[in-house]
Parts: structure tokens; sequence; C-alpha cells
């Protein structure tokens, strides 16, 4: 297989700007994507925005940031291309005092996988993705709209939020931060097997009139509150542990957090995504 690398110094199309103390190259490329290919994303120091569309092509586009023209011209980002893999990754060196990283925004083929998308220090953003999805920052916000198929999304710090979950009872959901809330809506149909963790913060799951699923909750300083009639075990309290069954039954929901309350919601929030979420670290 034919593989091709390319540099931002190079290949990329670029274009350096100076704003205020902060120095800025921005990036645009294309790649093409057979039908099924996986993309792999290692960023550092900024967030990192995935859109799907119908097109079999790669679009990259964002920008390099630096303290300084100098220290920016230690940052790349360099771009692994061939049929059935796109694999950016952004370098950015500490040794030296350099200080800088990248900012990402791509569109990618609809029904393509991601591998593994990470960023060291910033938010990530998917959308319109049919296909698997492996997210991973270690300082930031995940937020996920419009997608089926099987989802792992870890933050160590920052608020995970998924909207418009598509029917797929086949996928499974694993969710974690250790530091914030967990939310996560559904669109309608069966509901997917889900395991949702943080160590600090609530989680709140909407769910449409007549949904089904098997309800594993606890949390160890807050209560468990729903808005479904729920089927549970005889002689079961209303508090910090549940297992109950919702509709039929079927996959199971596996909700717990360490400290904050536990709350399945009947419906659709109101507010808009972006009304609400607010991306945590750089960029």
């Amino acid at each position: 297989m034919r593989q091709i690398w390319f540099a931002t110094g190079l290949a990329l199309a670029t274009a350096v700007l100076t704003m205020g103390a902060e120095a800025n190259e921005t990036i645009h490329s294309e790649y093409p994507l057979t039908a099924g290919g996986k993309i792999q994303i290692e960023n550092a120091d900024g967030g990192v925005t995935i859109t799907g569309w119908d097109r079999d092509v790669v679009e990259i586009d964002g920008e390099k940031h630096a303290r300084t023209e100098a220290d920016l011209s230690h940052v790349n980002v360099e771009v692994q291309a061939s049929p059935g893999l796109v694999s950016i990754r952004t370098l950015a060196p500490r040794e030296g005092g350099v200080h800088g990283g990248a900012t990402l925004r791509l569109h990618v083929p609809r029904r393509a996988t991601l591998d593994r998308v990470e960023s060291s220090n910033g938010f990530l953003s998917v959308s319109g993705i049919e296909g698997e999805a492996r997210l991973i920052t270690s300082n930031g916000a995940i937020r996920v709209e419009q997608f089926s198929g099987r989802l792992e999304a870890t933050t160590s710090n920052g608020p995970i939020q998924i909207r418009g979950l598509r029917p797929d009872p086949a996928s499974l959901l694993v969710l974690r931060t250790s530091n914030g809330p967990i939310e996560l809506a559904f669109d309608g149909g069966p509901v997917p097997s889900v395991r949702a963790t943080t160590s600090n913060g609530p989680i709140t799951a909407w769910l449409p009139d007549g949904a089904s699923a098997r309800i594993k909750a606890s949390t160890s300083n807050a209560p468990i509150s729903s808005d479904f009639a729920l089927a549970t075990p005889a002689g079961w309290r209303q508090g910090s542990t549940l297992e109950a069954t919702l509709g039929q039954g079927g996959n199971q929901l596996d909700l717990h957090t360490s400290n904050g309350p536990i709350r399945l919601r009947r419906g659709a929030p109101k507010e808009s995504v972006s009304s609400r979420f607010t991306p945590h670290g750089p960029r």
C-alpha cells in the first residue's frame, strides 16, 4: 500500500498570522478515503471538531498556534494518508520552553471509523457519524451529536454530552469522566447498551416515551429519580441504588457516579446543544 507523508510546512496550504501576543498558522488539505476507512488523530493543546458528510474525502482545516512565531516553527501537523487510513498527528515539543498546539476541524465520510481521536488538552466534538468512534481527551469536554454505532468517550476532566443518539440496539456506549457531568439523549427506537461512569458529577439520561431498558444505577452521595414508572424488586426503596426494568426491558443502562444525582428524564432536553455545551480546555 502506497503511503504519503505530508507536513504543514511543505504540502499543506498555510498562512501565518500574528494576532496579539500569539502566532497562528492556518491549515487546509484534503485526502481521499475509501468507504469504511479509518481516521486516527493525536492532537496537542487544542480542540478537535469532526463532522460527517456524504463525500469519500477527508477535509482538514484548522490553525496551529504558539506564543511566538519562533515557537510556531516547531509545531507541525503531520498527515499520513492511504486509501483506507488518514492519520493526523500534531507535534509540539515542550523542550526549550516551546508552547504551542493546534485546533483541528475535519469533514469526514459519514461511515468512517474514528479509530482513535485524542487530544492532550482540548475539547472533542463529533457529529453526523454512522459507525464506531473512540474519543479520548485528558482535559476537556466531549460532545457527540447525531450518532449511531459503537462509541467510547473518555475524559479525565470535563463533561460528556451525547445528543441525538439514533436507534441501534446492537451498539454499545461507554462514557467515562473523572470530573464532570454526563448527559445523554436518545432520538427514539431501541435503547442501546450504555455504561456511563463519573466520579464527580450528575448523570442524566433522556428517554423517549415507550422506551424499554434494564436499569442499573448507583450513587454514593445523592438520590436517583425517574420520570417513568419502573418495575423494581419487592421491598425496594428510593435511594442511592437502583436495579429496575423500564417498559419491556432489553439492553442495560449502567449508570454510576460517586458524587451526584442520577436522573431518568422523559422526552428531550429543551435547550439546544450549543446553548448548554461549553468546551473546556484550549480552543
